[in-house]
């Protein structure tokens, strides 16, 4: 299984579900129409479409047979519009696979949609400064291009750059969703609350520290669960603590063993 950073991953994601005008899937259709709405007749859209996007030829081809026009582009949802809508379709949800809707495959941690406790997968980190990601599939001898793969797009960089629209307090904020993503494939979200706006509120300073994974469960949004409803999420993650973190030191030692191997290999 090859993982990606979760927030580069996400903005991957906003970028191939929500700005695309024509998605593949009515649902992200329906999410970019329903973020739309949320915006009100008196409120100003200064969303300017990324010209990176812009200028490659999928959406030059689309300007050209006027499947879209420039104005539609503009008013596709925004970034900070995307994670607002995002955190709030996950606010009193338990962190099961289960609470998240199968149409969301695209915004799913791993963790939810691959059984990495049950299924003993050789993780792949293929997300460096490099196009890793190109050499893997020359040397597995693919027909497919990383475009093709839906890996293109989500690099540091460009993700840091949506992510500065983004404050602290929002960061922080996913973090604690796709918090076992981080953990069990040894990331961190520290360069991208360095970029975001403002400061982080103090009481979610605690969620952000590096403790061990079986320690330490976050809820997105646990001041607004009522006491039972907390308590019923809090056996339903226990449950599953020991194992992840076990799971986590194996595919940790398998994440290094490998791309080892990977390197070796591509040099040689």
């Amino acid at each position: 299984m090859i993982v990606r950073h979760p927030f580069t991953r996400l903005v991957s994601a906003y970028e191939d579900k929500m700005l695309n005008p024509k998605p593949l899937l009515e649902y992200h259709k329906t999410v970019q129409n329903e973020i739309k709405r949320r915006r009100g007749k008196s409120e100003d859209q200064n969303f300017v479409f990324p010209k990176h996007l812009l200028m490659t030829e999928k959406y030059q081809l689309m300007l050209k047979r006027k499947t879209t026009s420039l104005e539609e582009l503009r008013s596709q949802p925004s970034f900070p519009e995307f994670v607002s809508w995002l955190l709030e379709s996950r606010s009193n949800k338990s962190i099961s696979p289960n609470s998240w809707k199968k149409d969301m495959m695209a915004f799913k941690p791993f963790f939810s949609v691959c059984p990495v406790c049950q299924v003993d997968y050789a993780i792949i980190k293929l997300d460096g400064e490099g196009n890793e990601i190109e050499s893997w599939i020359d040397y597995l001898g693919l027909n497919l291009t990383s475009t093709e793969a839906h890996t293109k797009g989500g690099t540091p960089d460009k993700a840091m750059d949506y992510f500065s629209q983004l404050t602290k307090d929002q960061v922080a904020d996913l973090y604690n969703i796709y918090n076992m993503d981080f953990r069990l494939f040894s990331y961190t979200p520290d360069m991208f609350i360095r970029v975001a706006k403002g400061n982080i509120p103090i009481e979610k300073m605690a969620s952000l520290s590096p403790e061990p994974l079986r320690t330490q469960i976050n809820y997105p949004f646990k001041n607004k669960l009522k006491v039972d409803e907390m308590q019923k999420i809090s056996i339903e993650g226990k449950k599953g603590l020991n194992v992840l973190e076990k799971a986590k030191i194996k595919q940790i030692s398998k994440i290094k063993s490998l791309n080892a191997q990977f390197s070796a290999a591509i040099m040689s």
